[in-house]
């Protein structure tokens, strides 16, 4: 692929470069240097592949949200014990046991999935990266723990952006992340999940569903008709399909958190 560069456009030695190494069209790119000048850093950003950026939020589309709270002991008990007898590399987190419980009741509830013949693909977006984890209902928490946490290493791995372009992508963020990363543009996911520092929020809308998961809070519940310390979760639903598959829907999530071991029946 020939690059495209006007002859009349600023831009400098570099950043000409590494366009034309990577066919790029130019004509149309703004740079951010000295009177429009482009620079390498925007050539980079231009040539990042676009799985790695956040899907458009819909803001215009009908939506309705909906919360629900998840009590957490039984879960944090499960975690520890199952965290036990792993690395702590490899340590299963709570959003990661949301992930695996969502794909169970996305499994369930199918009216929440827009394309149940694609399977159970699950989009999880990690800080400014998002990918589709496929067939997700038929993986173990283990194995959909390891693939979230590949995806992670996309943000925290200390590589520049031009390391991104070169042929040892794959060594710097992991092979796993990157075959998932790049498998997602084929995917059609039923449904994106959030995580969020915050104990109460509904996501941005990414059709056709969002689920948000809040920050663990400690906080009074009742239990046995006495206020008792407890751990809460709080998950958020934004979704345009069915009100009633989408309560459903959450009600099976809180079920399987409740009560964990029933995610690996």
């Amino acid at each position: 692929m020939t690059a495209m560069i006007p002859s009349k456009q600023h831009i400098s030695t570099i950043a000409k470069k590494i366009a034309q190494k990577k066919g790029l069209d130019l004509a149309s790119l703004k740079g951010t240097g000295p009177a429009g000048r482009i620079l390498r850093t925007d050539v980079e950003k231009m040539a990042l592949p676009n799985s790695i950026l956040l899907p458009q939020h819909t803001h215009m589309e009908p939506c309705f949200y909906l919360t629900i709270d998840v009590a957490c002991e039984e879960l944090l008990a499960f975690q520890a014990k199952v965290n036990q007898k792993l690395a702590d590399s490899e340590k299963i987190t709570l959003p990661e046991c949301v992930l695996k419980a969502a794909a169970v009741a996305l499994a369930d509830v199918s009216e929440i999935n827009p394309s149940p013949d694609n399977g159970v693909n699950i989009r999880w977006i990690n800080r400014s990266t998002t990918a589709v984890i496929d067939g997700a209902d038929k993986k173990s928490l283990r194995t959909l723990s390891l693939e979230a946490k590949d995806l992670a290493k996309i943000n925290t791995a200390p590589f520049k952006a031009s390391e991104l372009l070169s042929k040892t992508t794959a060594e710097v963020i992991g092979k796993t992340a990157v075959d998932v990363l790049f498998k997602s543009n084929e995917l059609i996911a039923g449904l994106s999940i959030r995580v969020w520092d915050f104990p109460n929020i509904n996501a941005f809308f990414t059709p056709p569903n969002t689920l948000s998961i809040g920050a663990l809070q400690s906080r009074p519940v009742v239990k046995n008709n006495t206020v008792q310390p407890g751990n809460v979760l709080t998950l958020g639903f934004t979704g345009d399909t069915n009100t009633a598959a989408a309560a459903r829907f959450l009600s099976k999530i809180k079920s399987l958190l409740e009560n964990p071991i029933e995610m690996l029946l």
